[in-house]
């Protein structure tokens, strides 16, 4: 979870990506009511970072509905996953301009649905961080 301190005026001044570091940031995700501000904060963190960050937008009846989140990026590891059950898939070899596809080196191609922080493959795969090899053991 990406959490922000903000000075005085509003604006972005650091950020902690991860465990929550105290009470002076607050959490993007439950403060941020709307897209634009998302974006806002998204490139001052990617600034700061070094990193690219996206903002994002889960729907209308979604909570919380806008987010920032690291973007995938040429070279992470990932798997894709659905009910408990992962599988790795190599690593991210081509990622569009807009993010909207992602090609992994085992030729798996995931889209990312409207502005939304998750990216599927044939309407089911989740495409996940890291090379996690698991099933769910209700099944």
């Amino acid at each position: 979870m990406l959490y922000v301190q903000y000075s005085k005026e509003g604006d972005v001044i650091n950020f902690v990506d991860g465990n929550y570091p105290g009470k002076e940031y607050n959490t993007v995700r439950h403060t941020v009511s709307d897209y634009g501000t998302a974006e806002r904060i998204a490139k001052r963190v990617s600034e700061l970072s070094g990193e690219q960050y996206i903002a994002t937008d889960n729907g209308e009846w979604v909570s919380p509905r806008f987010d920032v989140v690291r973007a995938p990026q040429v070279g992470d590891k990932v798997s894709y996953g659905f009910n408990g059950d992962y599988y790795p898939s190599g690593e991210i070899t081509k990622i569009s301009a807009s993010f909207r596809r992602i090609v992994t080196s085992e030729g798996k191609v995931f889209y990312r649905k409207k502005l939304r922080a998750s990216w599927i493959n044939c309407g089911t795969w989740g495409l996940v961080q890291g090379h996690i090899d698991e099933r769910n053991p209700h099944f």
